[in-house]
């Protein structure tokens, strides 16, 4: 380490506030086994691990992002989360819920004991006041209504869905899982190989990706190719919005957004001042 130059520092033994690493797995633990403090008594505690999507979701919610401390590491990915559309309970509360009338006997109880464990991206409910009667009838949507409401399962992401950003993930995660791709544990849009040197950063559907051969680029545009249609820069000129000019021999990148400023004075009918602006800074001082 000496000789590499490395930076360094001696903790005490048995002593891990240094770790990045560890502080994070004993937040995460910390907030796991607090949710589990306040399951209901009788909750089957061997079902714990059903409880964790909601742990992971709501210890996004409450981390600060590291790329921008001013939102939480869950807006940051996925968008403002609105719990007034996806409400949360406490995880295992005892719940009671509804069988339709179709679902069971005549004198049945009108619903069985549950628990909840936390909420669905999956399926959401449409008031019918908002579709027109064409798509109904296209759908066979009549019979399906239920107190002015048609439920869906949702299978991929649409325009104005609060959630969608959040299934992509799941299914990009899982689609790319049989591949060897998982996303880096506490750093939020990056991305690694299991046993590969490739890495590469995801913003939004822009991937800014680090290789060391084009064999193994080829082998993860193969994997996204196999569910998404795509494009490929392999100058990597251009990333989220950002002109990036790379100097590899002098190991640095210029980084700009040419146009930006004079596109927005045009978007927003900027008039241009009549004085130099030095002069009025000049002024200031």
């Amino acid at each position: 380490m000496t000789k590499a130059k490395t930076t360094f520092q001696f903790v005490p033994p048995h002593t891990h506030r240094a770790n990045v690493a560890e502080r994070a797995i004993q937040t995460f633990k910390g907030h796991f086994k607090a949710g589990l403090a306040s399951v209901h008594p009788e909750f089957p505690i061997s079902e714990w691990d059903r409880l964790l999507e909601q742990v992971f979701l709501t210890l996004r919610l409450l981390r600060a992002s590291k790329v921008n401390p001013k939102l939480s590491a869950y807006a940051y990915l996925f968008g403002n989360f609105d719990f007034n559309r996806t409400p949360l309970a406490p995880p295992g509360t005892k719940a009671f819920i509804h069988s339709k009338p179709t679902q069971r006997a005549s004198w049945d109880p009108n619903g069985k004991v549950g628990w909840y464990i936390g909420p669905s991206f999956t399926y959401m409910k449409i008031p019918t006041k908002y579709l027109p009667q064409d798509i109904i009838n296209r759908y066979s949507l009549t019979d399906k209504i239920h107190k002015g409401y048609v439920y869906c399962k949702i299978k991929k992401g649409m325009h104005g869905l609060k959630q969608a950003a959040i299934l992509v993930f799941e299914n990009l995660k899982k689609n790319l899982a049989s591949h060897g791709y998982e996303p880096i544990p506490h750093t939020d849009g990056m991305w690694q190989h299991k046993t590969k040197a490739t890495k590469f950063f995801l913003c939004v559907d822009d991937f800014g990706v680090k290789y060391y051969n084009e064999a193994d680029v080829d082998h993860l545009i193969t994997a996204l190719e196999e569910h998404y249609k795509i494009s490929t820069d392999w100058t990597g000129k251009h990333f989220c919005g950002l002109t990036l000019d790379w100097h590899y021999d002098e190991d640095y990148a210029d980084v700009s957004m040419p146009d930006y400023i004079s596109q927005l004075l045009v978007k927003y009918l900027h008039a241009l001042p009549k004085k130099p602006q030095q002069l009025l800074i000049n002024k200031l001082r």
